[in-house]
């Protein structure tokens, strides 16, 4: 029983803490009008100064509809607010009732303010809250609680917004707003279409149900009252200026995929991250195209602006988009990254090392030579001597396990997105194997020096592929290839500079044998020279980074890699 005392004693105390802890504004209205026997829809017919809006709703059926709900908010304009509005066409009150009544109760406080910036109507348009106004109308009478939600007066009508997407289609003479339209595309509903027999072939025939696909739009539903965007809408030369400045960056050999490409970077590069332009500035592009795009707007440019019920759209006379590190940027490519992978012996290890950007690193064990010439002094003749040897190097990776690989053209696949512009790439190869240097004695330590090559074809032009014998096809240059040296035990970046291949062995593209020296290409050609590579379209290019430099079979080499980076040559003025 005393048990039973203490705990009713502690609930008396806490339930005394909540109604003293209660905001006695809260309670207030709750009580407002005294109104919480009746529900929503017999509060406003309760009221002479709300019988134009009691008359809409029961035109439209919605008089039911606030009868039986269990919350609601309801923005009711007066009679005076109403005066004009047109009773005769029951379609237009029906879409017009729906941006008045919101699911949930919201109510302001003491200053008449809400304490969000808006409100989604059943019509699922979100309409804006700015202190006591509601889209620009103001709150007569505020708080009038009923039993199942609260209404509030305004003095005005609530401006229909249309979404983004909805205000885009109605501007039809904008270039960027038939690019979205012609983006349509019908495409069989497969879960939907039922298989309804085959044909004489054998392929099956489909009760085929199509719907509308639009890439743009299914990345990003400007539509979407759940989304928000800032859309920069282009005057006519605002849009042939970026036009003009992006189409030597998108080259491609057909006109008229060039002239499309270069409106589909326009129409994603001109979608913002939502924002309120009030002040020039640099602002964030949500494009797929250019990561972390900046766009330029002054805000004198703007010749109109809409506020949508997702969003903001500017209409705009001129903007700018810096080239240099922002639309082309540097791109690093991790070499764990990797689209594919071929080594005849499955000799790859994707290894963990501190060291790594992004902490890991990919490597080849296989086997190569490496040919030293060094000075050494000759006791029994009293002189200097200078000495060649070749040498044999194993990649190990544990101390039982000797090379795996001896795959000619062994190969890691990149598939990176390439400009039309003149590239300079680097890679980190680094070889920490600490058997992999020649000791000849105390004084004279060699480290080995390794090859690696880089194949390369560009977008539009067929993609590389490793044949069965070992040739790989479609490099851009049939005796030419980016290659770059590194030296064991050296943690640093190498620029690939551009070699020659020798022509009867081309199809392995090394040199003839281990002594052969590779040749700089000395002479510019259409895909440049020495450290310079001309990428001459803009799209989807292929790369394979490969062991084989030198030698073949037994000794096609080992690889290291960390990362590339492929530095696009752009003036730093674009």
């Amino acid at each position: 029983m005393k048990q039973s005392l203490i705990k009713y004693g502690i609930l008396s105390s806490l339930l005394i803490l909540v109604i003293v802890g209660c905001n006695p504004w809260e309670k207030d209205i709750q009580l407002t009008e005294g109104s919480r026997d009746k529900d929503v829809y017999e509060l406003i017919s309760a009221r002479s100064d709300l019988s134009i809006f009691k008359q809409v709703l029961d035109k439209t059926d919605y008089d039911k509809f606030l009868q039986e709900e269990r919350s609601l908010t309801v923005f009711a304009p007066s009679n005076e607010a109403l005066s004009d509005l047109d009773l005769s066409d029951t379609e237009a009150l029906k879409q017009w009732i729906q941006n008045y009544i919101a699911r949930l109760a919201f109510y302001v406080d003491e200053s008449n303010r809400f304490d969000i910036n808006a409100i989604r109507m059943i019509n699922k348009k979100n309409i804006p809250v700015t202190n006591s106004q509601i889209s620009g109308t103001n709150l007569v009478s505020p708080n009038l609680t009923a039993s199942n939600g609260v209404v509030h007066i305004i003095d005005g009508e609530i401006t229909a917004r249309m979404s983004v997407l909805e205000y885009l289609l109605s501007m039809p003479n904008y270039e960027q707003v038939e690019f979205i339209k012609s983006e349509n595309d019908l495409v069989m509903d497969m879960e939907r279409s039922i298989q309804i027999g085959v044909d004489a072939t054998g392929r099956p025939l489909y009760d085929t149900i199509w719907v509308t696909k639009n890439e743009f739009l299914d990345s990003f539903p400007l539509g979407d009252e759940e989304e928000q965007f800032t859309y920069l809408l282009l005057e006519p030369a605002a849009l042939s200026y970026l036009k003009t400045k992006y189409a030597p960056y998108l080259i491609q050999e057909n006109p008229e995929q060039q002239a499309k490409t270069v409106m589909n970077h326009i129409v994603n590069d001109m979608l913002l991250q939502a924002v309120t332009i009030g002040q020039d500035g640099r602002y964030t592009s949500l494009s797929q195209l250019s990561d972390s795009l900046l766009v330029d707007v002054k805000a004198a440019d703007i010749v109109e602006a809409y506020q949508a019920s997702n969003g903001l759209v500017y209409k705009i006379n001129a903007v700018d988009v810096k080239i240099y590190e922002n639309k082309i940027r540097t791109q690093w490519i991790e070499a764990e990254d990797y689209t594919d992978r071929w080594d005849g012996q499955d000799g790859w290890e994707v290894r963990y090392r501190q060291y790594a950007s992004g902490g890991m690193d990919v490597t080849l064990k296989g086997q190569t030579r490496n040919t030293f010439t060094y000075d050494i002094w000759d006791e029994s003749g009293d002189s200097m001597l200078t000495k060649t040897e070749t040498k044999t190097f194993n990649m190990v990776h544990r101390s039982n396990e000797g090379f795996v690989s001896k795959s000619n053209n062994a190969y890691l696949k990149y598939s990176p997105t390439m400009y039309s512009v003149p590239y300079q790439i680097y890679w980190r190869s680094y070889d920490d194997k600490s058997g992999h240097i020649y000791k000849v004695n105390d004084t004279i330590i060699l480290p080995m020096v390794f090859e690696q090559k880089m194949l390369i074809s560009f977008p539009g032009k067929p993609a590389l592929m490793r044949e069965a014998d070992g040739t790989i096809v479609n490099n851009f240059s049939s005796y030419s290839m980016m290659v770059g040296i590194s030296t064991a035990g050296v943690l640093e970046e190498t620029k690939l500079k551009r070699y020659r291949a020798v022509e009867n062995n081309n199809m392995y593209m090394l040199a003839t044998s281990i002594s052969g020296a590779l040749q700089p290409w000395e002479e510019e050609d259409v895909y440049g020279k020495d450290d310079i590579i001309y990428c001459p379209n803009y799209g989807q290019s292929t790369l394979f980074v490969s062991n084989t430099v030198r030698e073949k079979d037994t000794n096609a080499g080992v690889l290291f890699l960390d990362y590339i980076r492929l530095v696009p040559i752009i003036d730093p003025n674009e």
